[in-house]
């Protein structure tokens, strides 16, 4: 919008856009992509956003209480994927509450790559689960 000053000089005024939300109501709203390593004692969880990057990763203990901790502190359309093995159908069971979506996956169907950690695995669960490269053995929303 363009105005004039007491000068007859034109003076611009410009109009900017400024979001309503702020960086933590943007999240509640995001769509995340969990992936699990699950392991008797510890659970490696890492987070990646719709565009990929990893936002949080953490261990924590494999019991019911502080898992579901976890999943009540996120926020945003919540996907999990974690590996076949003797707890999924007890971690489905518990997290399904908490998520939009749980994948159960093969863990022989799953890319690996050389270099193998907990971290890495957890990490390449999200990134699959959010490009939609996992076939799921078990998948209920």
């Amino acid at each position: 919008m363009k105005k004039r000053s007491s000068n007859d000089k034109v003076v611009s005024k410009r109009k900017t856009k400024t979001s309503t939300k702020s960086s933590k109501e943007r999240e509640m709203y995001q769509t995340k992509y969990i992936g699990m390593d699950v392991h008797v004692s510890t659970t490696v969880i890492a987070i990646r956003n719709s565009e990929g990057k990893v936002v949080t990763e953490a261990i924590i203990e494999t019991k019911a209480a502080e898992i579901k901790d976890f999943f009540r502190g996120q926020r945003g359309t919540l996907h999990v994927t974690f590996e076949e093995g003797c707890q999924a159908a007890w971690l489905y069971d518990l997290i399904h509450p908490y998520v939009a979506k749980v994948l159960v996956c093969n863990p022989r169907k799953v890319v690996r790559s050389d270099r193998r950690s907990d971290r890495i695995d957890a990490k390449r669960l999200a990134e699959l689960l959010r490009t939609n490269a996992i076939t799921p053995t078990c998948c209920r929303s």
